[in-house]
């Protein structure tokens, strides 16, 4: 009998993405039938996610990965926040309809045929909701695992114990407090995880960080939101049966050990995959998608605006190779979500690079972005709202990559070897800075960038005492000295250990190497996709 897996996305790219990849390879190790849960928002990218990772002659095995929509794309007219809060209630419906034979409906329109009974479940680790109406409606038949996309330092703190520099049972206290004071829950879980006392984090095979480093940036959002994504996190691990997360032991091996030896407690299975990056990943999105005649991507103007931008990035690089030779660009981005508080910071950043004669290209994806329109029409720089990431760091003329170090970014630079110059701003991010600055010595970190009452205490590793100048004169200083050591024998240090993981991460999923992740990956295929 056919081995059926059911994956539910959220409403995030930076985590469905990588999800894409890992589904991909799962299926095609094990020839299991995919019922792929998503928003509709997300119904194009997934499409052609997925089918980037088939070659000629698969299309029998892409065609078991059924795709769903089950939120129309319309829905709260794409305000984030609410269409997440829309998606955790449209669920169970459709998952209730599988697991009892049923047909499913796309929000297309499209029919899907009954399925086999689940095997498994697969969900992202922000969707405790999802979780616990899987339990409701299939109880323990069905093994249900969380799919986690943040470094594996950030879930050390929010979820393990504090003698390895967690913060302990977070919910167990906040539960505590409901019961001795009443209110709501979730409010003492963004209490906890927002208590700050000023002590130092201890993560085994981390550099210490006070606790306040967690949070380096004044943001132009409530924070609460990610305390409470964090109590999420928390309970979508605790209820689970094990967890798979997209990080690789090749570069996270001790907190990767640290995470196991916890779950292990519990008897939970635990999954290292990273890194999950396309099939054609060195190659980039335009080879992908200049092949691609589905219209999967986008239409309309989107479409054309993308496509121009990449012609745009294609000649600008190829130019810049031409003229100032490999490893001469620098890429900026901050992701689709993140943008400094404070303009003038990315006004410095950039007029240094000018002054420097140092070509950059910024995507500047966030809708809170704002630029000066004399910088947007630099002749050293080339803007755009969005650009393929993947083919800017693999081109021969891309040298640096400033980033506000979320995890699909951070694992795509150390994937094509490209050492970088940290931005965070939260969640994980400020955890991958210190590790990537100070313990792979692959990164700069910017300091004086910090803002807020928080960002601007005094960093551990500048000895407690100096702090953050959080001023224009303090950023401009700190960044031309930057792109000084970066083009010096510091850079090239950095660079040539950027490099060396590259080779590590390459030979993760090569099988005549003996790749971790291929092993990792065939234990769960022999434990859940195929018959025993």
């Amino acid at each position: 009998m056919t081995r059926h897996i059911v994956v539910v996305a959220i409403p995030l790219w930076g985590h469905t993405r990588p999800l894409c990849v890992f589904i991909s390879k799962l299926q095609k190790a094990s020839k299991c039938l995919v019922t792929f849960f998503i928003p509709e928002l997300l119904l194009a990218k997934v499409k052609a996610e997925i089918a980037r990772q088939y070659e000629k002659g698969e299309e029998d095995l892409l065609a078991s990965i059924r795709i769903i929509s089950i939120l129309d794309s319309n829905r709260d007219n794409g305000d984030l926040p609410k269409v997440i809060a829309a998606y955790t209630s449209v669920y169970a419906e459709p998952y209730t309809a599988l697991v009892n034979g049923k047909e499913l409906t796309c929000t297309t329109g499209k029919v899907y045929e009954p399925a086999p009974f689940p095997s498994a479940v697969i969900l992202d680790f922000l969707a405790p909701y999802q979780l616990h109406a899987t339990r409701e409606i299939t109880a323990n038949r069905v093994p249900i695992f969380a799919w986690v996309t943040g470094s594996a330092p950030v879930i050390i703190r929010y979820y393990c114990p504090e003698n390895v520099g967690g913060l302990g049972d977070v919910v167990g206290r906040a539960k505590k407090n409901l019961e001795e004071k009443g209110g709501v829950l979730e409010r003492y879980i963004e209490a906890e995880y927002g208590n700050i006392t000023g002590q130092a984090i201890h993560i085994p095979g981390m550099p210490p960080m006070y606790d306040y480093e967690c949070f380096p940036q004044e943001l132009p959002f409530s924070e609460p939101l990610f305390n409470t994504m964090e109590g999420k996190l928390f309970q979508t691990l605790n209820d689970s049966d094990g967890t798979i997360i997209n990080t690789s032991e090749a570069y996270e091996s001790v907190f990767i050990e640290t995470l196991r030896s916890w779950l292990d407690e519990f008897n939970k299975d635990f999954y290292s995959v990273g890194p999950t990056i396309p099939l054609d990943f060195s190659a980039g999105e335009l080879k992908f998608e200049s092949h691609n005649q589905s219209g999967q991507l986008q239409n309309g103007e989107v479409n054309k605006e993308r496509n121009a931008s990449q012609a745009e990035v294609e000649l600008f690089l190829d130019n810049a190779l031409e003229k100032y030779g490999k490893e001469s660009v620098i890429f900026i981005s901050f992701g689709s979500t993140f943008w400094p508080k404070d303009p003038a910071f990315v006004e410095e950043i950039l007029n240094v690079l000018i002054e420097k004669d140092f070509p950059f290209i910024f995507a500047y994806g966030s809708p809170a972005a704002k630029l000066p329109d004399d910088l947007k029409s630099s002749p050293k720089g080339l803007l755009a709202k969005w650009v393929p990431q993947q083919y800017i760091l693999n081109h021969p003329a891309l040298g640096w990559f400033l980033t506000h170090c979320g995890q699909g970014s951070t694992t795509e630079a150390l994937a094509s070897g490209i050492p970088m110059i940290c931005y965070p701003f939260t969640s994980d991010q400020p955890f991958n800075a210190a590790y990537l600055s100070l313990t792979l010595d692959v990164a700069f970190e910017l300091i004086h960038i910090r803002t807020g009452a928080l960002g601007t205490r005094p960093p551990l590793r500048l000895g407690g005492s100096t702090k953050p100048l959080s001023t224009r004169e303090a950023v401009r200083e700190e960044f031309a000295k930057v792109v000084d050591d970066a083009r010096g024998a510091v850079g090239k240090r950095k660079r040539a250990n950027a490099q060396r993981i590259k080779r590590l991460l390459g030979k993760a999923w090569q099988e005549e190497e003996g790749g971790l992740e291929v092993r990792e990956l065939k234990k769960f295929v022999d434990g859940y996709c195929v018959d025993k």
